[in-house]
């Protein structure tokens, strides 16, 4: 099957395959010359001698502009040489030519998918699967058009048909796992993933697709050990890299994490996610000078990160540098005046310092915010005891 490329982050679309031009019997009409054309054409790109193919295919033309099959047959060998825009130029043609020609109306959504002219190519696609239910690439295009559009439901149904013409097919059982995935039906998914993974075990991604199912499903130790799998395979995926990444954090492997991260951060250096998550997991070790090496660099690239600014001031907290802090809470809660919590960790910072009733003044205001802030009710209360306001703190 030809394969479309990476079309959604949890899902790679294969599918859709532009079939292999046929030899067909000389349609009413067609001069025999442009027919003679034609059938060396057919054969060259047999032998994969495409560029022979073409110019045989144009000459055809020449003779014929009108030549349908010749025409569907030069759209499928620019596909295979990459020339989509080309090609799109040639199907339109040849569909609108011959509305019943199946193979001009297949190709035809391939390229327009490609072209991300999505209701065009939902419209080809509709049209080949009314001129041929039973084709699984048709079936499994159409889902892809669907399930790009948002059309979920109804991708997952397209899919299941493609899936009944063309059983254990590795590409429409990863386009189906990957329509389950965002269905929430993590445990079929993942069975999907395997029956893909069987049949095309080399396939990366059809593997991190299915790391991402065991990750939707909590299974974590083994979508680490799928995504590990992935960036063996393919050490410049980013996006595997990062993903394994943020797993090994949230299972603690700390110093797996910051390996991960730096590959991330090797291969792509503007990529704020990573260095803030590389900052967590320094921050996870109790390196809070290098996490705040971290959080900095993801704040350059996002000077607008107030979560990155909030991580900053908790790692200046936690070496000591309460001044720092103090100013960086103090610019968090310029940013946001009304949350809570930057109010909470400034009164923190205050109270660290030993100024209480600053504080106290801080954690009044986040329990402003948010009434049923128990910690920030306990630490006004114990300002207040400091502070030997002790009926105060009572209550």
């Amino acid at each position: 099957m030809r394969d479309t490329g990476t079309l959604l982050v949890c899902m790679a679309c294969s599918a859709l395959v532009a079939p292999a031009c046929r030899a067909q019997s000389q349609t009413a009409g067609v001069p025999p010359q442009a027919y003679a054309l034609y059938q060396q054409a057919l054969h060259a790109q047999a032998q994969s001698q495409l560029s022979q193919a073409i110019a045989l295919y144009k000459q055809a033309l020449a003779i014929d502009p009108d030549y349908s099959e010749a025409l569907t047959s030069l759209g499928d060998a620019l596909i295979l040489q990459g020339h989509t825009d080309e090609a799109t130029v040639d199907l339109a043609r040849a569909a609108n030519l011959n509305p019943t020609n199946f193979l001009a109306q297949l190709n035809l959504g391939y390229v327009l998918l490609h072209a991300r002219q999505m209701d065009q190519a939902l419209a080809a696609y509709q049209r080949a699967v009314a001129l041929k239910p039973d084709s699984a690439e048709a079936q499994n295009g159409l889902g892809v058009v669907l399930f790009i559009l948002g059309r979920q439901q109804e991708a997952t149904v397209a899919y299941q048909k493609a899936l009944s013409l063309a059983e254990d097919d590795p590409d429409v059982l990863n386009n189906l796992a990957g329509a389950l995935v965002l269905e929430g039906q993590y445990d079929e998914a993942i069975t999907m993933y395997e029956h893909a993974l069987a049949a095309k075990p080399d396939a990366s991604d059809i593997r991190s697709g299915y790391a991402n199912a065991l990750q939707h499903a909590n299974r974590n130790d083994e979508a680490i050990a799928a995504y590990r799998q992935v960036v063996a395979a393919s050490p410049k995926d980013t996006s595997s890299w990062l993903q394994l990444a943020h797993l090994e954090y949230t299972q603690t492997q700390f110093d797996d994490a910051i390996i991960s991260f730096q590959k991330t951060l090797a291969l792509d250096p503007n990529q704020p996610d990573a260095h803030l998550g590389l900052g967590m997991a320094y921050a996870g070790k109790k390196q809070y000078a290098d996490a705040i090496t971290q959080y900095q660099a993801a704040l350059a690239l996002n000077p607008g990160d107030t979560t990155a600014l909030a991580y900053v001031g908790q790692a200046q907290m936690n070496e000591g540098a309460y001044e720092d802090a103090e100013v960086t809470f103090k610019k968090l809660v310029t940013l946001v005046p009304d949350d809570a919590g930057s109010r909470f960790n400034l009164g923190t910072v205050l109270f660290d310092q030993g100024r209480y009733s600053e504080a106290a003044d801080d954690f009044r205001e986040a329990i402003r915010l948010n009434p049923n802030f128990v910690q920030a009710h306990y630490n006004l209360a114990v300002c207040l005891t400091y502070m030997a306001q002790y009926q105060a703190a009572a209550v």
